[in-house]
């Protein structure tokens, strides 16, 4: 499956509603009126996080490979979706540049 798509048709909503929010607070000039539009933009953007990752997660639980950078599968990157999945096989390539080697 490829990724970028899953991960786009998830959030598409959430990243248009943000769009057109933030159209409308281009269009405002009212104080009180503004900091609702920021907290709606602040609302949808936490939803759209938690949408990608999410989605992303969902993707690397059902892939029976899963190829990652050692940056991504860092504590707070993508593979931390997978909470207690425990891997059979790890390869590192270039573990020189971490200092394993």
């Amino acid at each position: 499956m490829d990724v970028r798509w899953y991960t786009s048709a998830v959030v598409k909503p959430t990243a248009e509603a943000c769009t057109r929010v933030q159209c409308q607070l281009r269009q405002t000039h009212d104080q009180g009126e503004r900091r609702r539009i920021h907290s709606d933009i602040k609302s949808l953007r936490r939803e759209l996080r938690q949408r990608e990752s999410s989605a992303v997660g969902n993707i690397i639980r059902r892939a029976s490979v899963v190829l990652s950078t050692l940056t991504t599968a860092a504590d707070d990157g993508p593979l931390s979706a997978l909470d207690q999945h425990k891997f059979d096989v790890v390869v590192i390539d270039e573990c020189s540049q971490v200092g394993l080697c």
